[in-house]
């Protein structure tokens, strides 16, 4: 097959396929890394919001639902150009001396995807019966507890098919990167544009990967709902129902 004066062999096995080798695999670290900060970043605002006091439930509320409201781009942009010129001089030459650009892709899409895995979290902990942890409590069982081995254990299930939905979305989200210079995949799939005038190919060959990870993420989160449906006939043995069948 030859579009232009590209063919397809010379897209998968020459120049443009390495191209598109090393764009994937900083598309897959950067995701990584994100997933990984963006949910510590959701576990921690998550643990805010169930303080027992309102002004502090209420001000992470505000922050979460404004990280929320403002474009992805505005992120970058503001983390890249922005950001780094309120840091200390020493702080800002030692960012500028590592990989800026990634750095920056990072911080940005991090504490965006962790305000919508804190609101995923939270939909979990809230979708819990209070009665379950009222029954807990009322056998003797302490808040930590309660929470540790009544509550989690079935809030995680709920949360596991939106976290690996919200793990889609992110790395689709990692091409937003390209705006301020990190060579992940549609970065190169614009630079081979650039090389050879011909865009169709490029950006296929990147649609085509994005499907791949797209299909493989929404298989995970299929195989899991399904396990765990199928889990759901039988009964947990937690603290609490350990203490009611002795």
């Amino acid at each position: 097959m030859r579009t232009g004066s590209v063919t397809l062999i010379e897209f998968l096995s020459g120049r443009y396929g390495e191209l598109l080798l090393k764009g994937l695999i900083v598309t897959l670290q950067l995701s990584g890394v994100t997933l990984a900060a963006s949910f510590v970043i959701g576990v921690v605002l998550t643990l805010i919001r169930l303080s027992p006091l309102w002004i502090v439930q209420q001000a992470v509320g505000l922050l979460v639902d404004a990280i929320r409201s403002v474009p992805l781009l505005v992120h970058v942009i503001f983390w890249y150009f922005g950001a780094p010129e309120l840091l200390p001089d020493g702080l800002r030459m030692w960012l500028y001396a590592r990989d800026v650009n990634f750095i920056c892709a990072a911080v940005a899409i991090s504490i965006y995807a962790g305000a919508f895995i804190s609101e995923d979290l939270r939909s979990g902990l809230r979708s819990i019966p209070r009665g379950q942890s009222e029954a807990s409590l009322s056998l003797g069982f302490s808040g930590f507890e309660t929470f540790r081995y009544i509550i989690l254990p079935q809030a995680f299930r709920i949360t596991v098919p939106p976290l690996l939905g919200q793990a889609m979305t992110l790395t689709k989200n990692t091409s937003i990167a390209l705006m301020i210079g990190v060579p992940e995949l549609v970065y190169q799939a614009r630079r081979i544009q650039d090389i050879t005038y011909e865009p169709l190919m490029p950006y296929a060959s990147a649609t085509l990967v994005y499907v791949v990870i797209c299909a493989l993420l929404t298989l995970a989160s299929r195989a899991y709902s399904r396990t765990a449906l199928s889990h759901r006939t039988e009964p947990e043995r937690t603290p609490a129902t350990r203490e009611q069948s002795a």
